[in-house]
């Protein structure tokens, strides 16, 4: 769960916080440009806060979806530390149901191939129990 939380929170820093500090300049740069303009003081005051209101809008917005995709992505990387502890332990028999989403991304990849690990692993398992299986049989026939 820690190391989630740690992929979640490094994606929000290097995407959200340059998002923000955009966002700001943005804003500031939108409210310099008003006070070349002559207007009046509550027409200023009106649009500044307007121009204000907008940008925070949009910067709850933007930050929403940000942590929306960090979310996902977190989930599937933490998909993947279980599939590889599981193959660690050798409890290849959780992963092989596994469900694998039909996406074409790198994650999806690792996570495909973590499973064909598996599914070899399984394989080999068997054949080397019937390989024992054989040696003790044939130990018992001599």
């Amino acid at each position: 769960m820690k190391n989630k939380q740690s992929v979640f929170i490094k994606i929000l820093l290097l995407i959200g916080v340059p998002v923000v500090v955009v966002f700001l300049l943005m804003a500031e740069t939108g409210i310099n440009l008003l006070k070349k303009i002559n207007l009046s003081s509550a027409q200023f005051t009106t649009i500044q806060n307007s121009i204000i209101l907008v940008f925070v809008i949009g910067l709850i917005i933007v930050l929403a979806i940000i942590m929306i995709i960090a979310k996902r992505i977190s989930i599937r990387v933490t998909r993947i530390e279980n599939i590889t502890n599981y193959i660690a332990s050798r409890d290849v028999k959780l992963i092989l149901n596994e469900q694998i989403k039909n996406s074409n991304d790198q994650l999806n990849g690792i996570i495909i191939a973590l499973v064909n690990i598996a599914k070899i692993m399984q394989k080999r398992t068997i054949e080397v129990e019937k390989i024992a299986l054989w040696d003790d049989f044939s130990l018992y026939r001599n």
